[in-house]
């Protein structure tokens, strides 16, 4: 419920912190590889923070599709 991502935006987190998701509208795909034993999965902390400042940094870069 608090992820940035648009509706219609898939993933999947993993053990260890590792998580991706796919935007097809936007054509954004991003990966987080980490290992960490206290890392979380979809919804923690860390994987969301990953997913404001991808999804700002392609808000403010016109190479991003829109």
């Amino acid at each position: 419920a608090n992820s940035p991502l648009a509706p219609g935006s898939y993933g999947w987190s993993g053990a260890y912190g590792t998580h991706f998701w796919v935007d097809p509208a936007s054509g954004l795909s991003a990966v987080w590889m980490v290992s960490l034993t206290t890392a979380g999965g979809a919804g923690s902390p860390d994987a969301l923070e990953f997913e404001r400042l991808v999804t700002a940094a392609c808000a403010s870069d016109r190479r991003c599709k829109s």
